[in-house]
């Protein structure tokens, strides 16, 4: 890690073997893994260099940190995010005080540094952080310790940091650990650099795919070939290290081949990470040419020769080596086997009986059903405050909810970062909220109406500043990126307020970002805001706690209001069809409930009229989706169904595969067969699913 400049990819890779396990992180209240470091370094976007880490981990921890500030989040989500945000500083100490340790050359003999003072470090690096899950792991460090110790010998030595890795990483490379002679009568296992030493007879090469042989014919980013060839016809490319690669490993073979009487070169044929199929290296369609002599041989003859790829199940009994191979041939020709197999290994019936009941019409425990987490999880009987957007969340897929708000569960953080791309959706969307809050309230304190000439110029210049700021905090990932979607956030700021000045939000507002059910800030800029949360009475007493924050609203006449929603995408027809949509669309109903409890203490007449979708960014094309103020009965019809679903413990998956497309628990849920939780809704005849086809047909 330290020969490569500190490459963040190295760290993570480290982080990820096991090999380092920092006791770090486990004197900590975050309870973060070395797993979960790596994944953080990775959404980080640490790249190289000793500077980078630091503002690349304070950068996440302070977008963790905005992310559990979130009003429209619910509150074990805010949880979380504090969690992420305090494992990320965790993370952040422990790299910096590593970073502290490695000695810089400088100083009188510029360019240097003591051999010792690296040793010392490498010594306190594996004292603190190496992994000890094994005997082999404790031996392997003591006989490292050593290794290295030996080194202090050198005195007062100095040289060249690159030099001095150099020394360390020779004086251990030769280290064995557990390590025995090759014997006769047993599986001897070598790299194919040290191939051919021990004149076995028989000879397996294994690992020979496409891909796993010889490194990729990458140029150097730095120094492109055309470059090297330019400055020193002796310096290596891309092609010398491809060379060399293919000479060493075909000079290894060779020599297998000059000793041994028979060599069986294997390859993987399937990559079970990814599930997709590998293909042979071109060594092993280079010696099937040679043992059939036949020069004109391809893939495709060599894949028909080969036949059926060697298992782990004997393609017969007959052919088995091992009382389970014998076992697993029958099983797999005899179906009577199964009988036999199933009351031994409970987990394998359990599972098959699991994967019958998903199967069948009915809507059981294996999909979703888990009627004593319905009282726990049902916000109105938990009074717990929720926001519109989890329970639209939980309208749109009831089991995410159960794996989220009941399991806990979170997906794995480990998306690489978008070359191409800088600011997500999410985080744009909250940046242009603020901007529009920003300068309608400065509008409003100056008692006066929008204009384009002056608002426009001032709005820029803040986008434009909080672009720059952004750019420091999380850098993107080239200046042409940057350019690209600071022109694209400016035009979107461009298109608000030349809609504002038209009319086309609303000629009268009132409130801009009004929160209701959060601790009011000491700064609060919102008269109507209000730190107590709006409760809806369901009848039979229930009660939902609701709490959120309200883009704007607008007086559109005497005691007559309406609220308004910034939706900072586009805008597609087929998706605002309805007023409830099956209840996955409620902020409009929330947030006028909202309102008008806000707004009664300035008119007691009060009443919102309807609620707005505005799409005020370049790519909503300035619409706007009115829906009329629902009807309280109605209201709270919808809620109850929605309520009933969770309380009943019908946490059954979506309906809809668009619910799936961007959601990161997919895998978790088989959402790729949707048609099997639609037939489940439609055909059960038990009373558990009632609740949510109620939902669905009742309140389009």
């Amino acid at each position: 890690w330290v020969a490569s400049d500190f490459t963040g990819g190295d760290l993570r890779r480290l982080l990820q073997s096991g090999d380092c396990a920092p006791r770090a992180f486990d004197d900590t209240d975050t309870g973060v893994s070395a797993g979960q470091a790596a994944r953080l370094l990775l959404k980080a976007e640490a790249t190289w260099g000793r500077d980078t880490y630091t503002p690349a981990l304070t950068r996440l921890a302070e977008k963790y940190e905005r992310r559990a500030g979130d009003a429209e989040l619910s509150d074990d989500d805010r949880a979380w995010n504090m969690r992420k945000a305090a494992q990320t500083t965790t993370l952040r100490q422990w790299v910096e005080g590593v970073l502290s340790s490695v000695p810089e050359p400088g100083g009188a003999g510029a360019g240097v540094v003591p051999l010792t003072s690296l040793v010392q470090c490498a010594a306190a690096f594996l004292e603190a952080n190496a992994g000890r899950a094994s005997a082999l792991d404790a031996i392997a460090y003591v006989a490292v310790g050593e290794a290295l110790a030996d080194l202090r010998a050198m005195g007062d030595y100095r040289c060249g940091l690159a030099t001095g890795l150099k020394f360390m990483r020779e004086r251990v490379s030769s280290l064995t650990v557990g390590r025995d002679r090759p014997r006769p009568g047993r599986l001897h296992v070598s790299t194919l650099a040290d191939a051919g030493f021990d004149g076995r007879r028989l000879v397996f090469v294994v690992g020979l795919q496409e891909g796993g042989v010889f490194p990729a014919a990458v140029e150097d980013a730095v120094l492109l070939d055309d470059e090297r060839a330019a400055i020193n016809r002796q310096l290596r490319t891309s092609a010398h290290r491809l060379d060399e690669a293919v000479f060493a490993a075909l000079s290894r073979l060779a020599a297998v081949g000059a000793s041994a009487e028979r060599v069986c070169l294997s390859f993987s044929c399937r990559d079970t990470r990814e599930f997709r199929e590998t293909f042979p290296s071109w060594i092993v369609l280079q010696a099937f040419r040679l043992m059939k002599g036949d020069r004109t041989l391809n893939y495709e003859d060599l894949g028909t020769w080969l036949g059926e790829p060697v298992s782990a199940v004997p393609a017969s009994a007959a052919r088995a080596v091992s009382d389970a191979g014998w076992w697993l041939a029958h099983t797999k020709s005899t179906s009577t086997a199964r009988d036999a197999i199933l009351p031994a290994y409970p987990a394998l019936e359990r599972g098959i009986y699991a994967e019958e009941q998903r199967a069948s019409d009915g809507f059981t425990e294996y999909d979703g059903y888990v009627a004593s987490a319905g009282p726990v999880l049902d916000p109105s009987r938990t009074q717990r405050p929720v926001s519109a957007t989890t329970l639209e969340n939980a309208a749109k897929c009831p089991l995410r909810y159960f794996l989220e708000q009941g399991l806990g569960v979170k997906a794995i953080e480990e998306g690489r970062p978008d070359d191409d791309a800088w600011l997500d959706p999410a985080t744009k969307g909250i940046e242009l909220h603020a901007l529009f809050a920003r300068i309608m309230r400065a509008i409003r304190a100056e008692i006066r109406k929008p204009s384009l000439a002056v608002d426009r110029r001032r709005l820029r210049k803040w986008g434009q500043e909080r672009l720059d700021e952004l750019r420091v905090e999380m850098p993107p990932p080239s200046d042409e990126v940057f350019a690209r979607e600071s022109r694209e956030f400016l035009d979107d700021l461009d298109a608000f307020i030349e809609a504002e000045c038209e009319g086309l939000h609303g000629k009268e507002p009132l409130g801009f970002e009004v929160s209701f059910g959060f601790p009011l800030e000491a700064d609060e800029e919102e008269p109507l805001a209000s730190a107590e949360p709006v409760v809806i009475d369901l009848g039979g007493r229930r009660r939902i706690f609701l709490h959120g924050r309200i883009d704007r609203i607008n007086r559109v006449g005497p005691s007559e209001y309406e609220v308004a929603d910034y939706k900072t995408g586009g805008y597609w027809p087929d998706a605002w069809v309805g007023q409830f949509a099956g209840g996955t669309r409620l902020q409009h109903a929330v947030y006028g409930a909202a309102a008008a409890a806000l707004l009664k203490s300035r008119d007691p007449k009060a009443q919102v009229v309807r609620g707005v979708y505005l799409f005020p960014a370049v790519k909503g094309h300035r619409r706007r989706k009115v829906i009329p103020a629902p009807s309280k009965a109605k209201f709270v019809s919808v809620l109850r169904d929605l309520t009933d679903v969770l309380g009943n413990g019908a946490f059954v998956s979506a309906d809809s595969e668009t619910a799936c497309t961007w959601c990161q628990l997919a895998a978790a849920c088989h959402a790729e067969d949707v048609s099997r939780a639609m037939s489940k809704i439609e055909h059960d005849a038990g009373v558990a699913l009632e609740s949510f086809r109620r939902l669905r047909d009742n309140h389009e």
